[in-house]
């Protein structure tokens, strides 16, 4: 990935990173191994500050410890989504 006007950085299970208006992003990924991603899209005026909070200002690159409950985070946000309910 390479964020901005930064250096290219390799991605790894675990890793996480954060763009936003103002920081490009690209993304590539390897033929014998292909990317397999999750994101979440944050919005609305607390978005940018809840993010500052947790250190991941659009720009960041940071690596998570054991990506198991990780992962199962992100599958639980995504069958929660298909509830089609008022909060999803």
């Amino acid at each position: 990935v390479r964020l901005g006007k930064g250096r290219p950085r390799p991605l790894s299970a675990g890793t996480l990173f954060t763009y936003g208006p103002g920081v490009a992003q690209r993304i590539r990924t390897a033929e014998d191994e292909p990317l397999g991603k999750y994101f979440i899209d944050f919005a609305g005026s607390r978005a940018r500050r809840l993010l500052d909070e947790a250190g991941l200002a659009p720009g960041s690159i940071v690596t998570l410890g054991p990506t198991g409950e990780v992962r199962e985070a992100f599958e639980l946000l995504l069958r929660l989504a298909l509830d089609r309910d008022p909060h999803t």
